[in-house]
């Protein structure tokens, strides 16, 4: 396992009351992130401002790389604290009977638990955005509407004929808060597809955008990822807004009692969640 230390606090907190997290991948997540390491991805994910385009004051300014690691971290801490009360276990077993009935896991990955999908689908999610995150996805879907030529010469690059449908939905939608996604089957593209960490990184994207059918429990990990996500922005980005609101995550008992309202199985979630979207809309409204 690789084991990771930041410190992505240090310049929003400024009485010092937190300490670095710290957490492992394992060993799906750790080939993944090493493959991108190799290829430069790891360096260009700490090049990426969280915001892109929008300005923030140098000491609140965060990467897409600080930004997955939270996420990841965020993870572990439920794993940690809430675990007992989800309704499956961070540890539970990933089968492909769950994930996709025409793939086949390789006979060493078959205990693959659902933590080590959601690393490894943290890191790919987030690998295909580009320097001004979506405002550069506003772009290259109005350059691709624009010419059949820029078009066909972009969809070119994909060596998987899936992508062709996907490429044509997200273009016809204007989806620019999913176009990053094609972007990040390109950069696996670019990777050692013998790798089964690439493999299977490529078919949670097709799952998660609905091409692959999946199970009940991949459905969860879905859901779980993307209130872990919403979470993670807006505990970053309500620093950057001049309001009274601010999530902290970095003491275990207060955490503890929101991720049990946020998560738990047999708790009204509804709640939770819908003061994470008030607040992210509030930040759509006055940041993004």
């Amino acid at each position: 396992m690789k084991h990771i230390t930041e410190d992505i606090f240090k310049r929003q907190d400024k009485a010092k009351r937190h300490k670095p997290i710290e957490f492992d991948l394992y060993r799906l997540s750790e080939e993944l992130f090493n493959e991108f390491d190799r290829i430069g991805m790891i360096n260009r994910l700490k090049l990426v401002p969280q915001l892109g385009s929008i300005p923030v004051n140098h000491y609140l300014l965060k990467n897409r790389y600080d930004y997955v690691l939270l996420q990841i971290w965020l993870h572990k801490k439920a794993h940690d604290l809430v675990n007992e009360t989800l309704e499956f276990s961070y540890a539970s077993t990933m089968h492909k009977e769950d994930f996709s009935p025409i793939y086949t896991f390789p006979p060493d990955y078959r205990n693959t638990t659902i933590e080590e999908f959601l690393q490894t689908f943290t890191l790919v999610y987030n690998v295909g955005h580009c320097s001004n995150t979506f405002t550069s996805s506003r772009a290259m879907i109005y350059a691709l509407k624009q010419s059949r030529v820029t078009y066909c010469a972009f969809e070119s690059q994909f060596k998987d004929t899936r992508v062709s449908n996907l490429l044509n939905a997200i273009i016809e939608k204007e989806d620019y808060h999913h176009f990053h996604l094609v972007n990040s089957i390109l950069v696996l593209e670019q990777c050692n597809d013998a790798l089964f960490s690439v493999q299977i990184a490529k078919e949670l994207i097709f799952a998660y955008l609905g091409i692959n059918d999946c199970s009940k429990k991949m459905h969860y990990v879905f859901n779980l990822f993307r209130r872990m996500r919403n979470l993670a922005i807006t505990t970053f980005d309500l620093q950057l807004d001049h309001t009274p609101f601010r999530i902290r995550v970095t003491n275990d008992n207060s955490l503890k009692h929101f991720l049990k309202e946020y998560l738990a199985r047999y708790n009204d979630n509804g709640k939770a969640i819908q003061i994470v979207n008030s607040l992210t809309k509030l930040l759509s409204t006055f940041i993004y």
